[in-house]
């Protein structure tokens, strides 16, 4: 009976032994648990949201690609441009995958930086939610845009919600990002902290985007103005220095509201130019079109649409335009 004993103690000990060794955090990477308390976790964290806010498909940022879904321009390959796709498309389901990761990334930051804020002063706590407030805003604006109703969550999901989270009607999301991006302008400066961060600018305007896409024109109306109260932006007198490298440093946060910084000396650079949308005359494959409605929406000198100024000369369509157009189609 003794012996018995002994060896059930021994079990137990051993089991005790077991559960320490193995209830331990990653040696190798963070842990939401445990990060976050202090500022530089809190601020690394934040990169990583702002990391995979970097939607790129090849070596092109995925935003390059949107307008050859609209009537403004056309892809010669079929595809999502040509309406000939469906629910096992690979653009779509990079798409949604990059746009999930990039709220995924949000919530644990925003719940992180909320649980131990007593960590940080409060400007830097303010500042770091505001931020990614409005880079989970930003996800879940191109979310709506690109598929309509879709899954929304704010906190770190569950293993059971991962599997079944339903989706939720945009109207509801849009109310609640509104809200939201109201917060995230209230804690954030209309300069950026460093270049490449979004700013009150940015809360606001993706506000107006926000509505524009539920048809809410006055709140979209009365967002831009806000910015343009703001009177913190302004046109670059050189629309051409908006594509160059030094044109675009010298105009951030001016022109440019939101940009998002990529490195130069990359054995295999990200471009903003896909090679389909460049000249063959410029070693480029011309499998990219702007189509006549875009450059019908160029106004004339006189700052009126073509339809309604007396300036315009359908004979001669180039001439007495807004001087972009030459610019942007050649």
């Amino acid at each position: 009976m003794k012996k018995t004993l002994f060896i059930a103690a021994l079990a137990l000990v051993g089991l005790s032994g077991c559960q320490e060794y193995l209830d331990r955090q990653p040696l190798d990477t963070p842990a939401a648990a445990t990060y976050f308390t202090n500022e530089a976790e809190m601020n690394l964290a934040l990169t990583g949201v702002y990391s995979a806010n970097y939607w790129v498909v090849g070596s092109v940022p995925a935003q390059v690609f949107y307008d050859l879904y609209t009537d403004i321009g056309l892809e010669r390959s079929g595809g999502l441009a040509s309406g000939s796709f469906d629910a096992n498309n690979g653009t779509l389901s990079t798409y949604w995958s990059f746009m999930y990761q990039t709220v995924a990334r949000a919530n644990v930051v925003i719940q992180g930086i909320e649980r131990n804020k007593a960590n940080v002063p409060i400007a830097v706590y303010n500042r770091l939610q505001g931020e990614a407030k409005v880079l989970r805003a930003w996800a879940y604006y191109h979310l709506m845009g690109n598929f309509g109703d879709v899954p929304f969550y704010t906190d770190p999901l569950t293993t059971e919600q991962f599997y079944t989270l339903a989706r939720t009607e945009r109207a509801k999301i849009a109310d609640f990002l509104l809200t939201d991006l109201d917060d995230a302008a209230a804690k954030l400066d209309w300069a950026s902290r460093e270049r490449g961060r979004v700013n009150r600018g940015v809360a606001i305007g993706l506000q107006s985007k926000i509505a524009l896409l539920l048809g809410r024109n006055q709140v979209a109306a009365d967002a831009a103005k806000k910015v343009i109260d703001g009177a913190f932006y302004g046109l670059n007198p050189r629309f051409q220095d908006l594509f160059s490298l030094a044109g675009q440093q010298t105009n951030v946060s001016r022109e440019i509201m939101f940009e998002q910084v990529l490195p130069t000396d990359a054995a295999f650079p990200v471009s903003f130019i896909a090679l389909g949308q460049g000249s063959r005359t410029l070693a480029g494959q011309s499998g990219r079109f702007p189509l006549q409605a875009l450059v019908d929406k160029f106004e004339t000198i006189d700052g009126k649409r073509i339809d309604e100024s007396t300036l315009y000369n359908p004979a001669r369509p180039r001439e007495r335009r807004d001087p972009r157009l030459k610019f942007t189609v050649s």
